[in-house]
């Protein structure tokens, strides 16, 4: 019996498959779930490298024009008072967290029930080299953040906090 020629798709297979071994099925996760939802990353910039926290990646695009960039992040959830954005010499970093606390007692049935939880959100980004990081902008509504890029004809030094519109 004449064997089937090894075709892309069949060396395709065989790396998820050992994907799967060393990391466990994806296949059963959603797209969704699996590029939007990854519960835990490592931690902001200046913290321990070795922790986990509950941050999300802030899932965006960048945009570029003729005389700026564009980057459009999605952070639901969070109201505009919670995000930070700082420009170093590395880049942009955008951070959002939100803690929520509920609490309730019935003293009728004696119980007490208390909930807490963060949410939070995470990205660095790697500036091009030609954005005047003075002029930055930034705008976020319905769970989107927008920030202006404007190109810049020389370098600049980096180092400072975003204030957001």
């Amino acid at each position: 019996m004449a064997r089937k020629p090894y075709t892309i798709w069949d060396e395709i297979d065989r790396m998820q498959a050992e994907l799967n071994s060393l990391f466990g099925n994806f296949s059963s996760i959603s797209p969704w779930m699996r590029f939007n939802d990854r519960p835990l990353l490592l931690g902001p910039k200046g913290s321990d490298k070795n922790e986990l926290v509950k941050y999300r990646s802030a899932m965006g695009d960048m945009i570029e024009t003729d005389s700026e960039f564009l980057v459009n992040l999605e952070i639901p959830g969070v109201s505009k008072q919670d995000i930070k954005i700082n420009v170093d010499d590395d880049g942009i970093e955008v951070k959002a967290e939100r803690k929520n606390e509920f609490e309730k007692e019935d003293k009728k049935k004696g119980t007490y029930s208390a909930v807490r939880s963060v949410m939070g959100f995470y990205r660095h980004l790697r500036l091009p080299e030609n954005v005047e990081v003075k002029r930055i902008a930034a705008k976020y509504k319905d769970g989107v953040l927008e920030l202006k890029l404007p190109k810049s004809k020389k370098l600049e030094k980096k180092g400072f906090e975003v204030k957001i519109n």
